[in-house]
């Protein structure tokens, strides 16, 4: 499993938003955020574990 990266923006009612091409691109359903690591500014970056078959198709966008 790897670790990247994902930028991401937080809504006023503190809720995450994760673009839609990135989510599909990991296969995340709305919701379904798990291990997310808060990195640097508290409102844009985070780290979501993946596997390698998503890290590529994420690399592809």
């Amino acid at each position: 499993m790897i670790k990247m990266r994902i930028k991401t923006s937080v809504n006023p009612r503190g809720q995450i938003y994760i673009p839609k091409k990135i989510r599909e691109a990991i296969g995340m359903k709305v919701g379904e955020i798990n291990e997310i690591t808060l990195i640097g500014d508290a409102s844009t970056l985070f780290i979501i574990p993946i596997d390698f078959d998503a890290y590529d198709a994420l690399k592809s966008l």
